[in-house]
């Protein structure tokens, strides 16, 4: 007796969703157990019922959605489908219904093999009597309702989880790039578009592994072959009387000749060489692995580039602005290559760039030190008194300025 259509399955959904009232499937081969079951159950539930296994499941597979049926009752001895096997079917078709076998007989096997394969929630024996059968299906639904709870919560659980993983996702990717822009900001000066003292910081050091990599093993070997582009040249530059530009030519003039620069220093280094602004007006070149002898031939292209320039100011003729260059090689000492670190290098530059400056405009000095030095601390002796090394033939001076002309490494 089939007692379901796919238009009752349909109304049955759509009040479900609307009273939100749970759906039992009764499944019993006898007409007068089914009639039974519904008299007890049809006021509180909507009710399916199904003469046999393989209809119970037509009715399922036919739902849209098999999920709303809260509870299945099944008797266990009925015609090619007993109950348990019944429950293993709907068991993948609707894991989460709750299952419920009813027998006239105390069937051992039954019961183990239904807890075993079918999962079933109770055992009802006949007969049964109403109050009873109500209880148990009370509780029942209960169980359903806590387990739809607990996998309603468990699901928002996961999906706030997920909504929360894929913020902390996007949140962590607005990082980074905010860190890389920071960084970039960083490295980069903001005026000149040169790079920052934060660069050469981050980028320097492994240069210099390699450059006192390569003098060490120079130094440990017979010295037959020349040591070729393994120095590194640090040059210091400063735009002489650069205070008087915004006196001559207006406020903002001095930012403006500063923005040009990189377009000079362009001209003369590669561009793999580090440009940096060092201080205000300062600016530090370091020249990569090239031999120590071009530092020369550098320093001087650098200074024609820079006296050549044309500057150009809003609203103002151009004009030529000269610099002052100092630098050194590092290695200071090729036989004792860690003996000057790059900082002293940096100081023993400056000390050559403000001899230069004091001397005359326009103008470059570099400084070596002589593979033949024999001094225990070259450097603090060099800014001690670098006159006096000079005339001890400790260094070596290399400078644009006449020889005639008296290097004056102390202003006056």
């Amino acid at each position: 007796m089939a007692i379901f259509s796919k238009g009752k399955l349909e109304q049955l959904e759509f009040e479900e969703r609307v009273h939100k009232r749970h759906t039992i499937l009764i499944v019993d081969d006898e007409d007068a157990n089914l009639v039974a079951m519904s008299s007890v159950l049809q006021d509180n539930y909507h009710l399916l019922v199904a003469q046999g296994g393989h209809e119970a499941l037509d009715i399922v597979k036919q739902m849209d959605n098999p999920e709303s049926i809260s509870l299945v009752i099944s008797d266990q001895r009925m015609p090619s489908m007993t109950g348990v096997m019944l429950f293993q079917e709907l068991a993948v078709l609707i894991p989460k219904t709750v299952r419920i076998i009813v027998t006239g007989y105390i069937d051992v096997e039954a019961i183990i093999d239904s807890v075993n394969k079918a999962h079933i929630y109770r055992f009802i024996l006949k007969p049964f009597e109403r109050a009873e059968l109500l209880r148990i299906i009370t509780k029942a639904i209960e169980t359903y309702e806590v387990q739809q709870q607990r996998d309603d919560y468990l699901q928002n659980l996961e999906a706030q989880v997920a909504e929360n993983t894929q913020q902390l996702e996007e949140r962590k990717e607005e990082l980074d790039r905010a860190y890389k822009s920071l960084e970039a900001l960083r490295q980069t000066d903001h005026l000149t578009k040169l790079n920052s003292r934060w660069f050469l910081l981050n980028h320097l050091e492994a240069d210099l592994v390699v450059c006192l990599k390569r003098h060490l093993e120079w130094n440990h070997s017979d010295k037959s072959q020349p040591l070729l582009d393994a120095d590194m040249a640090f040059f210091i530059i400063d735009i002489d009387h650069f205070t008087q530009v915004n006196e001559k030519y207006g406020d903002n003039a001095g930012d403006q000749v500063l923005m040009q620069i990189r377009s000079i220093l362009v001209q003369v280094f590669r561009e793999s060489d580090f440009l940096v602004r060092w201080n205000e007006e300062e600016l530090l070149v370091v020249a990569r692995f090239i031999d120590r002898t071009e530092a020369v031939k550098l320093a001087e292209q650098l200074r024609q580039a820079f006296e050549h320039h044309d500057f150009n100011i809003p609203d103002q003729k151009t004009f030529h602005k000269t610099c002052s260059i100092g630098f050194a090689c590092f290695p200071f000492e090729r036989i004792r290559p860690q003996a000057v670190t790059w900082m002293q290098l940096i100081d023993i530059s400056s000390a050559c760039l403000n001899a230069a400056k004091n001397t005359q405009d326009n103008a470059w000095i570099g400084a070596h030190c002589r593979d033949n030095a024999q001094l225990d601390d070259v450097f603090h002796s060099f800014m001690e008194d670098p006159g006096k090394l000079v005339e001890q033939q400790v260094i070596a001076l290399e400078t644009s300025i006449d020889a005639k002309t008296q290097i004056k490494w102390i202003a006056e």
